[in-house]
């Protein structure tokens, strides 16, 4: 495959991922829970997530090899590489769906919207680099728009490296990656990488004689064999054990965080506190401390966020309550829950500001739980 400068390599093609409803949720909730029950086409600006009937459509996984194209490093986002395969034509960077091409950069700021007869219409804007510097020889694009973020390093940044292990020929190549910019990266990434050749442009611009672009494992959504990969390879790196199955009940607090806050914590915790619930920080833990605490939960309740992508680490059976504001009902973690056979349920409140905060009812979550507790 890599012996040919116009290779395109499909390793699977575009199926279907079943994932199925949450096991509780709230009345007031129905209609969007039943929205991707049903036949509906899901692709909207919040999600881009094509849904129906409870499964997901995932786009091919493939690799892409292209020449003499020109990297835009950090187009209004940083880490963002942006490949041009000729003036004014880009690829989508990471998320080579079209739908989801469009949305990230319409997250990025990159575009200008304007209303046309009823219709919005879109256009992308890119910064005007030229550079001289040219990237000798072939290399790999490992980053990612959003690798920053806790969750998107676990379940897209890292199952590219999947690849590696797939097509081995590609860990002779230098790979485009850079730097870890905080703890969980280098945590993550340091024994990833361990042997290999990483390298970050240092030029806004760079011509590349020859790179390799790989989708995600589960390009434009996730699946159970990206779930047991990122599970596996992660416990490998971090030499975390799984345990004996341990019936902790944790309570993950944002309380740390700028947005989507419980501002009436203490009710909550109060009334949790009969069960037996831990309360944890997880910005305090390094993510083996976090790989290892949900390992041994046997009930996870905690507002949306980052941290939520730890799921994919407790075992099967456990459960997973979310509490999200009825302004981004992401079913990323729903999704995720069901695919790794843990039980979801979520409750949506109204933000009660700019930042997401919620007020919750305390009664509602111990329901909940009992309701599990109860089998």
């Amino acid at each position: 495959m890599l012996a040919s400068p116009e290779s395109y390599y499909v390793h699977r093609a575009a199926d279907l991922e079943m994932f199925g409803p949450p096991d509780w949720f709230a009345v007031g909730d129905d209609v969007d829970v039943r929205r991707y029950g049903s036949g509906e086409l899901v692709c909207d600006e919040v999600f881009a997530l094509r849904i129906r009937h409870s499964s997901l459509w995932r786009d091919e996984t493939f690799m892409a090899s292209v020449e003499n194209v020109r990297v835009l490093r950090d187009n209004f986002g940083e880490g963002r590489y942006l490949v041009f395969l000729a003036d004014a034509i880009a690829a989508g960077e990471s998320y080579q769906s079209a739908a989801q091409a469009d949305l990230i950069s319409h997250l990025n700021g990159e575009q200008l919207a304007f209303p046309y007869k009823g219709q919005t219409i879109r256009v992308n804007l890119y910064r005007d680099w030229t550079s001289d510097y040219e990237v000798q020889g072939p290399c790999v694009l490992m980053s990612h728009t959003w690798m920053n973020n806790y969750a998107h390093t676990l379940i897209e940044l890292l199952p590219r490296f999947w690849w590696l292990e797939v097509v081995r020929e590609l860990r002779q190549y230098p790979l485009l990656l850079p730097k870890p910019k905080n703890r969980h990266h280098a945590e993550l990434l340091g024994p990833l990488v361990q042997g290999l050749t990483t390298f970050e442009l240092t030029e806004p611009c760079a011509r590349f004689q020859r790179l390799f672009i790989p989708t995600f494992l589960a390009n434009g959504g996730y699946s159970r064999e990206q779930i047991a990969w990122t599970d596996s390879t992660v416990r490998r790196l971090l030499h975390v054990t799984t345990p004996p199955r341990r019936a902790r009940r944790i309570y993950v607090s944002r309380r740390d965080a700028a947005t989507r806050r419980v501002l009436n914590e203490p009710d909550l915790l109060a009334r949790l506190e009969p069960f037996g619930f831990e309360t944890h920080v997880l910005r305090e833990k390094s993510v083996r401390e976090q790989v290892e605490l949900f390992s041994e939960a046997e009930i996870v309740v905690m507002p949306h966020g980052a941290g939520c992508a730890n799921i994919m680490f407790s075992p099967p059976g456990a459960l997973l309550l979310e509490l999200l504001p009825s302004d981004y009902r992401h079913p990323m973690y729903w999704i995720i829950s069901k695919l790794r056979g843990v039980k979801y349920a979520r409750l949506v409140y109204p933000p009660l500001n700019d930042r997401r905060d919620m007020r919750v009812y305390p009664d509602a979550v111990a329901q909940i739980v009992r309701a599990y507790l109860d089998g």
